[in-house]
């Protein structure tokens, strides 16, 4: 008793350790980005009388390592806008301010992080005599600093595209329509001056039949019209169309960040050896978008999305970068992921009669790699962002997590021979067995341990204060996973501006462990019963739109990117 009284001691102090660090972050953050703007203020007003002057203002002399990252972050922007002589100025001005000196040292200090800052800030402002110092991280062994000082160097040679331009200088759109009874191929071919083409589609998946392809007068974007096969069917058609070694696939209705998609590409074009990458999906209800952007993120006045937001930061920033860095990474969400087109066609696609084809998909590939012998990454990087709707209701939710974990089981039981099997390295002993214990059985095992601790303290089998400390250590660690991982979006990521949304987020952490947590166990169990029944039902999902010039996804079935 002694020792559960004294693990219920340990677990409270964690959690208010956890806690007062996430909300001392936040107020710290707060603080600084006020000192910060300030700061920011007297050095841009030092920086335009040096420009009009064409002498380095004092303020500019002898400044601090922070005041040093400020007027870098402005330089770049003022670079970004000015040319010819100005431009040429503004980087005298760099080095006056004692700037390239500064880098300079830094690339040859500890720390890959920041080595690769003082290399991109050198792309910009270091001129020839950076070339030196960037053209020996190119023998680096880190394959991001590698990448970062190829930009840099091609910067500073005045080349026209950066680095991961000139690997991956074009994009197209794809978008299927599958089969869908409304006007959205009449919508699309008025807004975008689509015309049929002749464009052969290599059918090297298998998909419902065509209808027809449609291309734009001025746009890079493709139209595909099918009949109804369903989002693997869908996605399918889309990877066949597609003409780039490239593929990122998404929902239709998913909101990109600008730059999401370089970001996610990055690991592809750092290594021929990255198969997959998957992206992190963020809530976006209660957020306001205008014009397919995002501008400004918070967090929803309803108490269920909320409670998803917590779950995802928990699911996305901490269990997938773990799995990641194991190369145990099993799915990458459906919603938002890319794919090298060779390496996702000798998988053969995705598989039409699951529910959980985004999972099936990622096990597959990595079955396959590992059975051709090939050296391979399957990786997750947080940066890139995607934000999706979630349900705000029981119903709905509850549709959604019944289809996620017969999804789940399917694909479990498909690649069973993996399950422990040494051939398929860490995905076949580690991977698949945790997925298979905890997430496949552990709802099971949940649930049951609530029905016998209630039944027990009815029947007065169990010591009312053992059970009591007991529930309270397996309820604190819930709570310390959760309000981690809302910690880790602060310290990491810090997408959420306002102080009370960090709050609120940590609130919810807390109490998704009483009640929230529960009832997600039991749809869980009861979705093993309707996979026992083959069940492939997958349930509609209602979607509300984009709050602010809110981007109503089209009414119909379903439309894929």
């Amino acid at each position: 008793m002694g020792f559960i009284i004294w693990a219920v001691v340990i677990m409270v102090v964690l959690n208010i350790l956890v806690v007062g660090l996430t909300l001392g972050t936040k107020a710290l953050r707060v603080i600084s980005k006020h000192h910060a703007k300030r700061r920011t203020e007297r050095l841009e007003e030092a920086l335009d009388s040096s420009l009009e002057t064409e002498e380095i203002h004092p303020d500019l002399k002898n400044l601090g390592s922070r005041d040093l990252d400020i007027l870098s972050a402005l330089l770049i922007q003022y670079l970004s806008v000015l040319r010819g002589s100005e431009r040429e100025r503004l980087v005298g001005l760099a080095t006056e301010a004692g700037l390239r000196e500064v880098y300079s040292q830094r690339i040859s200090a500890r720390g890959r992080w920041r080595k690769a800052r003082a290399a991109e800030n050198l792309g910009y402002f270091g001129g020839p005599p950076a070339v030196a110092l960037l053209t020996r991280l190119l023998s680096n062994p880190d394959e991001t600093l590698r990448a970062v000082a190829a930009r840099a160097l091609a910067r500073i040679g005045n080349l026209v595209r950066s680095f991961l331009t000139l690997t991956y200088p074009l994009h197209e759109v794809v978008v299927v329509n599958d089969g869908s009874r409304d006007a959205t191929l009449e919508v699309l071919m008025e807004e975008f001056d689509l015309y049929e083409t002749d464009q052969p589609v290599r059918q090297q998946l298998d998909f419902a039949p065509l209808r027809g392809v449609y291309a734009s007068t001025s746009e890079r974007l493709i139209v595909v019209d099918k009949e109804n096969g369903g989002k693997a069917d869908a996605l399918n058609a889309g990877v066949c169309t597609a003409n780039y070694p490239l593929v990122c696939c998404l929902d239709a209705d998913i909101i990109l960040e600008e730059d999401a998609l370089l970001r996610v590409a990055r690991p592809m074009i750092e290594s021929s050896e990255v198969a997959a990458v998957g992206g992190i999906v963020r809530v976006a209800n209660g957020c306001e978008f205008e014009k397919g952007r995002i501008i400004k993120v918070k967090t929803p006045k309803k108490a269920l999305p909320n409670f998803q937001i917590v779950e995802y930061l928990r699911a996305f920033i901490a269990s997938r970068t773990a799995w990641s860095k194991l190369n145990c990474l099993l799915i990458i969400s459906g919603a938002f992921g890319m794919f090298r087109r060779r390496d996702l066609i000798a998988a053969g696609g995705y598989t039409e009669d699951t529910v959980g084809e985004d999972m099936e998909l990622v096990t597959r590939m990595h079955r396959v790699l590992r059975e051709n012998d090939r050296q391979y990454k399957i990786t997750f990087v947080p940066d890139p962002i995607a934000w999706t709707e979630v349900p705000d209701t029981l119903r709905v939710l509850r549709r959604q997590r019944d289809r996620w974990h017969r999804g789940l089981i399917d694909t479990l039981f498909r690649h069973r021979r993996m399950l422990f099997n040494p051939r398929y390295g860490s995905i076949g002993l580690l991977g698949m067995p945790y997925f298979f214990l905890f997430e496949f059985l552990g709802p099971v095992v949940e649930t049951l341990g609530y029905a016998a601790f209630i039944f027990g303290l009815l029947l007065g089998v169990l010591n009312l204060e053992f059970a009591i400390a007991f529930f309270l250590v397996a309820v604190g660690l819930g709570v310390l996973l959760s309000t981690a991982a809302v910690f880790l979006e602060e310290l990491r990521l810090e997408r959420y501006p306002r102080w009370w949304d960090i709050a609120k987020l940590t609130l919810y952490g807390i109490l998704e462990n009483f009640g929230y947590r529960q009832i997600n166990a039991l749809w869980r169990v009861i979705a093993i019963v309707s996979f026992l029944r083959r069940s492939t039902d997958w349930g509609s999902m209602e979607r509300r739109g984009f709050d602010t010039a809110q981007e109503k996804s089209a009414p119909g079935n379903s439309k894929h990117l």
